[in-house]
């Protein structure tokens, strides 16, 4: 799923039932969180580091790059300075 998809699947209307509303939420948080997990994971192997995703019920969130000491900044610093505008 592209973020675009995620968005979209956390927008998408519910039913009028609110059990099938529920559970419809649910799935799509479900399928959310995965793909933000997979997201977590390509991106944490690419920057090699660890990387925290966190977002509200309204899908603004931020990311959390974690390192351990200044080489490590510096590698992640690099890589980001590669990302083209």
């Amino acid at each position: 799923l592209s973020v675009r998809q995620i968005e979209d699947a956390l927008r998408a209307p519910t039913s009028a039932n609110p059990s099938v509303a529920k559970n419809n939420s649910n799935t799509n948080r479900s399928a959310v969180s995965l793909e933000i997990e997979k997201i977590k994971k390509e991106l944490s192997m690419k920057i090699g580091a660890k990387l925290e995703i966190s977002r509200d019920e309204k899908g603004k969130g931020k990311f959390v790059i974690a390192f351990k000491n200044d080489a490590e900044f510096n590698n992640i610093y690099d890589y980001l300075k590669e990302i083209p505008d």
